[in-house]
């Protein structure tokens, strides 16, 4: 898909909401989201009645040449991501009323975590984590840093899977996202700032550490109901860079937590950068051993029977090198002793994804 911006002279903005038609081929059919900076309609398209979402800039900013070159920006990143957890951009165009639009697949779901909801249970926060770190990781492999993760950009539909229905996480958003080592739209830290890295709030550029951070204090507010900090703005990030984040242990009241999950998301809010895990996909293999390890169902690793979740957990305390390997001998779960055998840390073994 090949975009480019047409500098002629732009007409004034509409005083009417909005055209029926929108690009010449999408009847509009209703408002579905709007904020600040832009707003997603309902549309049909005329040729093939098919519904889709369709995100334009809003009226005030329409005609900014800077919020048309991001827009533009966003829509080349996410029309280049193709994976089942992150939103399909199919389309994109500039109404002469509207201005640019960019179009989505349209998906029926709700929030990751609506307001004022409780925490998710265990096993359900977990799949959900690794879901979203298998789509950080696709847009990872392909040169983009998100930038702005966090429960509002996550949209949870329900699909079809192997006979039967799931849920599906959808990653969404890609306005604050960027290419490695780039910065977007001349604001060094452009973000939420309940998910904002250290190293971001310092100056720092977005990288896969800082969504990484972001992925954890999101783990924290799917499985206790908060992030890591919150309140006015500038204590926040005071707090992201001084005050260590509260673990599961600390806010579970008495309630049993299991160490290794609280350690999983620790490494992830570590203040420096080099001490998380060193990819998204280490911390997706770090989570999937300790969801097996707690005998929790995880879609990608059916082994939650009772018998195979003692052994690895008897595994998990023997002084003695051992460990469990699937059918297509990648690793289930290793204990310390072999990782030291072999020379290599657990997250170096091949494991099943």
């Amino acid at each position: 898909m090949s975009f480019e911006i047409d500098a002629t002279p732009l007409p004034p903005p509409p005083t009417d909401l909005a055209p029926p038609i929108v690009g010449g081929r999408y009847l509009l059919a209703g408002t579905l989201g709007e904020g600040g900076m832009g707003r997603v309609l309902r549309v049909i398209h005329r040729q093939l009645g098919r519904a889709y979402a369709l995100k334009v800039i809003a009226p005030a900013l329409r005609w900014s040449l800077d919020v048309r070159e991001a827009f533009l920006v966003e829509a080349k990143v996410a029309s280049e991501m193709s994976h089942p957890n992150v939103v399909q951009v199919i389309d994109f165009g500039d109404d002469p009323s509207l201005g640019m639009f960019m179009v989505m697949e349209l998906l029926d779901g709700v929030p990751l975590l609506p307001p004022g909801a409780p925490p998710l249970a265990t096993a359900r926060a977990c799949e959900y984590l690794a879901q979203i770190a298998e789509a950080l990781e696709h847009i990872h492999a392909r040169g983009v840093i998100h930038g702005d993760l966090k429960p509002d950009n996550i949209l949870v539909v329900t699909e079809a899977s192997g006979g039967r229905r799931r849920a599906m996480v959808k990653l969404l958003d890609f306005g604050l996202a960027r290419r490695f080592g780039g910065q977007p739209g001349g604001d060094d830290l452009a973000g939420t700032p309940e998910y904002l890295a250290p190293e971001r709030i310092t100056g720092g550029a977005a990288t896969v550490a800082s969504d990484l951070y972001a992925l954890g204090a999101m783990a924290l507010e799917l499985l206790t109901g908060a992030p890591p900090f919150t309140g006015a703005m500038m204590d926040v990030l005071h707090a992201h860079l001084g005050t260590p984040a509260p673990t599961l242990a600390e806010r579970s009241r008495g309630a049993d937590v299991d160490p290794r999950l609280d350690a999983l998301i620790a490494r992830a809010l570590a203040k420096d950068p080099h001490a998380r895990h060193p990819s998204i996909a280490a911390f997706r293999y770090e989570l999937q051993t300790v969801m097996a390890m707690l005998g929790l169902n995880n879609r990608r690793s059916p082994r939650g029977s009772a018998p195979v979740q003692a052994l690895v957990r008897a595994l998990d305390h023997s002084p003695i090198a051992q460990a469990v390997l699937d059918v297509d001998l990648r690793f289930v779960a290793a204990n310390p002793a072999f990782c030291r055998m072999l020379g290599v840390t657990a997250d170096a073994l091949p494991r099943t994804t």
